[in-house]
């Protein structure tokens, strides 16, 4: 992680508090084991989630374990044992261009309905 910050110039974070989990999306508790789920669950307290089944190609089918079913999957984990705060770092995919085009897009605005068709699979699920 320290060399991404390094290649793109930018102030290195004090970086001791953070623990990278990598896990399955797809998966139930994330692919972990029993022991190592509950484990985070009973320790961890934010979590920050920037991950997802990127393909512009694929249909809402099969994106939605990983990109839909994955975000269930965080937020009964954020839920159990202890509360967690859960940050979701998300892609504008489900703003359209048409819709949106040279406009300031805030956590207030919601797309239309009849450019959900536009969306494509990945869009469609960011849109869910």
């Amino acid at each position: 992680m320290v060399e991404v910050f390094q290649a793109y110039d930018l102030d290195v974070p004090n970086l001791a508090r953070v623990d990278v989990i990598v896990a399955n999306l797809e998966e139930p508790k994330f692919g972990l084991c029993d022991s190592e789920y509950w484990a985070l669950a009973s320790t961890v307290d934010t979590i920050y989630h920037l991950g997802a089944f990127v393909n512009h190609l694929l249909p809402y089918h099969q994106l939605r374990q990983a990109n839909v079913m994955g975000i269930l999957e965080l937020l009964n984990f954020a839920a159990v044992d202890r509360p967690k705060l859960l940050n979701i770092v998300s892609s504008l995919s489900v703003f359209s261009k048409e819709q949106f085009h040279h406009q300031k897009i805030t956590e207030y605005d919601c797309t239309d309905i009849p450019f959900l068709s536009s969306l494509g699979g990945y869009g469609l699920t960011k849109w869910v």
